[in-house]
C-alpha cells in the first residue's frame, strides 16, 4: 500500500500537465459562478452595505437581504446545480485521459483528450452503475434510521436515536467509499483491458473485495492528506478586511484547488498501480504490459498508417 502511494506522488510528478489541466477547468467552473454571484452582489446588495458588514462578522441582518434578493439567488442555485453537473461529467470525461496518461508515464495534450473521448461513453454508463450502487448506503442508512427512531419511542432519552445515527452514517460513508473504490477500478478495467462496463463493474467488485485492506487504506491517506493541507492553508490565510487580505485569501484558496486538482491525480495513480499488484497475474493481458495497444499515441498511431500507406504505393510501383 505505501508503495503504491509512492509510486502515485511520482507519476503525478512525472505528468504533472494533467494536473494542471484539471485545475484549470476548475477555474473555469468556479470562475463562471464567482461572476454570477458578483453581478447578484452588484445589483442587489450594493445599496445595503451587505459586504461591509459580513467584513466585521457574520450579521443576521444579512438573511434579511438575502430574502429581498431570493429570486435572485434562486436562479443562483440553479445555475450552481448545472454546474456541479457539468463538472462532475468533465470530471468523468478527464478521468480516460488522466489514467492513460498515468500508464504512458509522458504527457501529452493530443493524446490526453484523445484518450478522454475514446472512453467517456464507457465511463458514463460506470457513473450510472456507480449512482444505482449508492442506493445500498442510502437504504442502510434509512434502517439504522428506523431502528434508532423505535428504540427512541420506548427509551427515556434520544440517545439510541442519536447512537444508531452515528452508526448509520458510519456504515452508509464506508459502504459508499467501497462502491466509489469499485467504480475507480472499474475504470482501470476499461482502459487496460478494454472490458465492458459491466463486466468491468463486475471484475472491480472481486478486485476490490479480495484487496479491500489496501484499497481503503489508500483512500484513507489521500483523504487525510488534503484534511491536514487544508487546515495548514485555513490556519495561514490572512483575513480578508482589506484589498489586499482579500487578494491573498483568494490565492490561498487557490492554493489549495491546485494541491487538491495534483492530489487527485496522485490518487488515482496510487490506486492504479495497488490495482495492478492486485489483479491476479492470469488476467493481466497478454503482453503483462501495463499499456495496453489501445494506449498507444495518436501521433504514433498515424506515423504508422502514413508509413504504411508510402510502403503500399512503392509496391504498386
Amino acid at each position: 500500500m505505501t508503495k503504491a502511494i509512492q509510486r502515485g506522488f511520482k507519476g503525478a510528478l512525472s505528468v504533472w500537465q494533467a494536473s494542471a489541466w484539471i485545475y484549470a477547468i476548475n477555474l473555469l467552473f468556479a470562475l463562471g459562478f464567482a461572476m454570477a454571484f458578483k453581478n447578484i452582489l452588484s445589483e442587489e446588495f450594493a445599496n445595503r452595505d451587505v459586504s461591509a458588514r459580513l467584513l466585521e462578522g457574520f450579521d443576521f441582518t444579512f438573511l434579511s437581504d438575502l430574502n429581498y434578493a431570493s429570486l435572485s439567488v434562486s436562479s443562483l442555485m440553479a445555475m450552481l446545480g448545472w454546474l456541479v453537473v457539468g463538472y462532475a461529467l468533465v470530471s468523468v470525461f478527464l478521468s480516460g485521459g488522466v489514467i492513460a496518461t498515468l500508464l504512458r508515464g509522458t504527457f501529452s495534450a493530443p493524446d490526453f483528450f484523445a484518450d478522454s473521448a475514446r472512453y467517456v461513453g464507457r465511463f458514463l454508463a460506470l457513473a450510472v452503475l456507480f449512482g444505482l450502487a449508492l442506493l445500498a448506503p442510502l437504504i442502510a442508512f434509512s434502517i439504522f434510521l428506523a431502528i434508532g427512531r423505535a428504540m427512541a419511542e420506548s427509551a427515556t432519552s434520544e440517545a439510541p436515536l442519536v447512537i444508531w445515527t452515528i452508526v448509520g452514517i458510519a456504515i452508509a460513508f464506508l459502504k459508499g467509499a467501497y462502491f466509489y473504490l469499485v467504480f475507480e477500478v472499474a475504470k482501470f478495467e476499461v482502459v487496460t483491458e478494454n472490458a465492458s462496463p459491466f463486466r468491468a463493474f463486475a471484475s472491480a467488485l472481486k478486485i476490490v473485495t479480495r484487496h479491500l485492506a489496501s484499497f481503503y487504506g489508500i483512500l484513507f491517506a489521500f483523504l487525510v492528506i488534503v484534511s491536514l493541507i487544508a487546515l495548514l492553508l485555513h490556519a495561514l490565510a490572512p483575513e480578508g478586511k482589506s484589498g489586499a487580505g482579500v487578494f491573498a485569501l483568494a490565492l490561498t484558496q487557490q492554493a489549495f484547488v491546485a494541491s487538491r486538482a495534483f492530489l487527485r491525480v496522485a490518487s488515482i495513480g496510487g490506486l492504479l498501480w495497488n490495482y495492478q499488484d492486485a489483479k491476479p497475474k492470469k488476467e493481466l493481458s497478454p503482453s503483462g504490459a501495463q499499456v495496453s495497444p489501445s494506449l498507444e499515441p495518436t501521433t504514433q498511431v498515424a506515423e504508422s498508417q502514413s508509413d504504411a500507406e508510402i510502403k503500399a504505393e512503392s509496391e504498386s510501383k
